[in-house]
């Protein structure tokens, strides 16, 4: 393998670590910011909103106080329905 192939992979790696932490950070500061005890966020919501909006996930300085706004404004634009499939 090409040393060039090996950053590659590890950089994938790295980032698929990257996003699982960051959705385990979403859904931990979301839990914190609405005092929802335990852990009761609905984690496919989260990975559903991280699915349809991917570039708020680059990088290591994401943060559910910098982008509440547009998670609560997803989540009222969802139709119940949808929010109820999603928590099945």
């Amino acid at each position: 393998m090409k040393k060039s192939n090996k950053v590659k992979e590890c950089y994938d790696v790295y980032m698929t670590i990257k996003q699982e932490q960051q959705l385990e950070i979403l859904v931990e500061e979301y839990n914190k910011l609405f005092n929802v005890p335990g852990d009761k966020a609905n984690k496919i919501i989260c990975e559903q909103y991280r699915k349809e909006h991917p570039n708020e996930f680059r990088g290591e300085g994401w943060s559910i106080f910098k982008h509440r706004k547009r998670l609560m404004d997803w989540l009222s634009r969802q139709d119940q329905d949808t929010i109820d499939s999603l928590s099945e």
